[in-house]
C-alpha cells in the first residue's frame, strides 16, 4: 500500500502542474518568475485548421500572426525565467529566421546552430524530389549566464518516435529524450515552464527528476489530453535516487 500512495502523490503532483488554460491566459496567472528551464513546443505554422484542438490556427494564434504569436510568447517566458536560466525552443524548420531575429531580439543570448532531434520515421513526402525527413529541430537560448548541467555533449538526440499504437498525441515525443533534456538544462531541483504541455511528458520528466511540489507547471487547451497523459504516467524506479549518485 505505501507503493499505492507512492504513485497516488506521483499522480497528483503531475495532475496539479497540468493547466487547462490557454497560454497566455496561464502565463498573466503565473506569479512565479523563478524557472529554471522553459521548454516550449509551440504550435507549428501549417494553415488552417488544427484538427488536435477543433479550431483554426488564428484562433490558437488568438488572431496575431504567426511572428506575433511567437514574439509574445518568448517575451512572456522570458519574463518568468530565472536570472541564469535555459530556454528550448522548438520550431518548424522552414521558419528558421522567424524564430531566429525573436531570440536575437528578445533573449540575452542564443546558439544559432539548432540541436537536432534525428528520429527513425517511415519516408513520406514527394520521394521523387526530396529526402526523406528525419529530424525535428531546436534552438537553445538563455538569460542571463547559466551553465548547462553536463557538458561536452553532441548537439544531435538520437531516440526512436513512439509508434502510433502506444501514443496517446498526435506530435507525442520520447520521455527518454525529454527527460535528457532536462538533465542537460535543468538543475536537479530546479523549477521547469512547458507553455504547451500536450502530451505531458516534459512534466513527466520533470518529476522523474524533482518531486518537488509546483517545481513545474505546464498549459494545454485539450483536457482529453490530460487525461490521457495521467493514465499512461511513468513512474519513479525504485532506486531511482541511488542512481543518480553513481
Amino acid at each position: 500500500s505505501g507503493q499505492l500512495s507512492e504513485q497516488s502523490d506521483f499522480v497528483a503532483l503531475n495532475a496539479d502542474s497540468y493547466k487547462i488554460k490557454d497560454v497566455f491566459e496561464g502565463l498573466n496567472e503565473v506569479s512565479f518568475d523563478h524557472y529554471d528551464y522553459v521548454e516550449i513546443d509551440p504550435p507549428y505554422n501549417s494553415e488552417g485548421f488544427d484538427p488536435k484542438y477543433k479550431k483554426t490556427k488564428l484562433e490558437i494564434y488568438g488572431d496575431r500572426t504567426y511572428f506575433d504569436f511567437i514574439n509574445t510568447l518568448v517575451d512572456r517566458c522570458y519574463a518568468k525565467m530565472s536570472l541564469n536560466s535555459f530556454m528550448l525552443l522548438w520550431f518548424p524548420t522552414q521558419d528558421y529566421p522567424i524564430f531566429a531575429e525573436i531570440l536575437n531580439a528578445k533573449m540575452d543570448g542564443f546558439d544559432r546552430i539548432p540541436a537536432v532531434w534525428y528520429k527513425n520515421t517511415q519516408p513520406a513526402g514527394d520521394l521523387e524530389k526530396t529526402l526523406a525527413r528525419r529530424y525535428e529541430a531546436f534552438f537553445v537560448a538563455w538569460k542571463g549566464n547559466p551553465v548547462l548541467q553536463l557538458k561536452g555533449l553532441a548537439n544531435v538526440f538520437e531516440y526512436p518516435v513512439i509508434s502510433p499504437t502506444s501514443r496517446w498525441h498526435p506530435v507525442q515525443r520520447p520521455l527518454e529524450l525529454m527527460l535528457r533534456l532536462s538533465e542537460i538544462f535543468c538543475p536537479q531541483s530546479g523549477n521547469t515552464l512547458i507553455p504547451f504541455a500536450g502530451s505531458g511528458t516534459s512534466i513527466n520528466a520533470h518529476y522523474l527528476r524533482n518531486q518537488i511540489p509546483d517545481s513545474c507547471v505546464g498549459f494545454d487547451i485539450n483536457e482529453q489530453f490530460r487525461t490521457r497523459y495521467l493514465a499512461n504516467l511513468t513512474y519513479p524506479s525504485k532506486g531511482a535516487s541511488d542512481d543518480k549518485a553513481t
